[in-house]
Order: C-alpha cells, then structure tokens, then sequence
C-alpha cells in the first residue's frame, strides 16, 4: 500500500514590523549599510537582535521580491515608501479601471495591505 504524504503546511511567517523596517531602508537606499564593524562576525539574527530580517535580506534580494508582484502592487509599494506622482498617476488609473465601490484612498490601503501580504510571502520563498 503507498504511503500518503500528510500536505505541507508553512511553519513559519515574516514579522510585518521587520518587512516595514527592511523596506524603509530599502527605499532610502540604506539596506546594505552596515556601521557596526565590531560586530560583522555575528550570525545574521544577531546583527539587530530586534529584526528577525535583518541580515537575511539585502538590495539584491528586496528587488527580486518586489519584481515578482503584480505591477499593481510594486507602484502601491513603492508610492508608500518613495511617493511620487507618476506612481500616483499610475494607481489612479488601475483605480479607474476597478469597479471598487470604495474611496481611492481605502482601496490604496486595502492594495497596500494585499500588496505587504504578498511580498512576505514572496520573502519567506526566497530566503
């Protein structure tokens, strides 16, 4: 008789605070910074206790994640973190296009909100 394999099931998830944390630095361009020489050596946990990300992700791998989402997505991330209004112009006009009841600014944050979801996930798979 074969033997049936129970389904996979994720045993673990990507702090919203530390994904914050890590995108702010991203956008200011300030991820792969490191000031701390003295404490280089560390493991990657280690580096900012308090980040769970911190020292698992850098500029090369925050760009892969974000180029896997929904051009949607990227423009909502990227007008939270680096607003601009061509982004802004973008958003509007995916807004347009939805048949959303909702204000453009409750549909933006519910975007954001869909759009962080999707990026962690899209972490959690590449580290």
């Amino acid at each position: 008789m074969p033997t049936i394999n129970p389904p996979l099931t994720k045993s673990c998830f990507t702090n919203g605070a530390d994904l914050n944390e890590c995108l702010i630095q991203y956008f200011a361009g300030t991820l792969d910074y490191f000031t701390d020489l003295s404490r280089l050596w560390l493991p990657p946990a280690l580096l900012h206790p308090s980040n769970t990300l911190w020292g698992l992700l850098d500029s090369e791998l925050m760009y892969e994640a974000i180029d896997k989402l929904s051009y949607l997505h990227r423009a909502i991330i990227t007008q939270e973190y680096r607003p601009s209004e061509e982004t802004q112009a973008y958003i509007n006009d995916c807004y347009v296009l939805t048949s959303s009841n909702l204000q453009l600014d409750d549909w933006q944050s519910n975007e954001l909100r869909l759009a962080i979801y999707s990026l962690s996930e899209i972490v959690l798979d590449l580290l």
